[in-house]
């Protein structure tokens, strides 16, 4: 794992900045929610490293998205059912 980490958490940063390049091209908001779901993406990336790298970096991004999506959902129906 010592030695492919760097290479492994650089070409996530890769596909992120990627991404990044294209959010800004979209509407304000979608824009803006597509940025807040990139937020805290080293703690994906750290489980990830536990494990093992995927084949694709996109998939740490795909999966760190669908958790931040997933978490603001949860928390909005909290807030709902108060």
């Amino acid at each position: 794992m010592g030695r492919t980490t760097p290479s492994y958490r650089m070409a996530v940063y890769r596909e992120l900045e990627r991404i990044r390049r294209t959010i800004r091209y979209l509407p304000r908001g979608e824009a803006e929610y597509l940025e807040s779901l990139l937020e805290g993406i080293e703690e994906t990336i750290t489980a990830y490293l536990h494990v093992s790298p995927p084949p694709d970096p996109f998939e740490v991004i795909v999966l760190h998205m669908l958790r931040r999506a997933f978490a603001t959902r949860c928390f909005n129906m909290v807030d709902e059912k108060r």
